[in-house]
């Protein structure tokens, strides 16, 4: 559902920034190439995260059943779901390792290539942890929240409210 609503925030947004595109009256060139900068940012926000949902799952999957308080599944289970979800973020590992920066966004790019990596090693760090008996998903999980924050702040510099990545690729 989160997803879902993303999307559909995502698509709001871009369609609100078309709009706002427009020539208001006042001379000057900067605000089409600031709009197009903020379409590509979310364009590429939004294209990073459907490719790591699009391998996430069974990550996802576990980490919301080793959450739960009640109700957890069998060990066997478990066992069987670390597995998938180790296999899981090495793929996101690798789908991260593809990942291009548009040109139009290339004045960030320094930045969104520390929070590319911040988030690659984040993946790299869950897929390591998952490996082992009793997984501690816990510095995986904070490497993602500063990829988050890099992210944050490329989009604040860009005139954008900041998304949430582990909400995006989390649920």
């Amino acid at each position: 559902m989160k997803k879902i609503w993303f999307a559909t925030f995502s698509f709001a947004l871009v369609l609100a920034l078309g709009a706002c595109s427009g020539n208001s009256g006042q001379s000057g060139a900067k605000k089409p190439a600031k709009s197009s900068t903020k379409t590509a940012l979310m364009n590429f926000y939004m294209n990073l995260t459907n490719h790591i949902n699009a391998q996430d799952r069974d990550l996802n999957t576990y980490e919301q059943a080793i959450a739960k308080t009640d109700d957890k599944p069998p060990k066997t289970e478990l066992a069987t779901m670390q597995k998938e979800a180790q296999s899981s973020a090495e793929n996101v590992v690798k789908e991260i390792k593809n990942t291009k920066i548009p040109s139009k966004i290339s004045s960030y790019q320094s930045e969104i290539k520390t929070a590319v990596k911040d988030l690659q090693q984040s993946y790299q760090m869950k897929a390591d942890e998952l490996k082992k008996t009793n997984p501690s998903l816990d510095a995986a999980n904070k490497k993602l929240e500063q990829a988050n924050d890099e992210l944050g702040k490329v989009f604040k510099k860009a005139g954008l409210s900041p998304a949430s990545l582990p909400d995006d690729v989390n649920s």
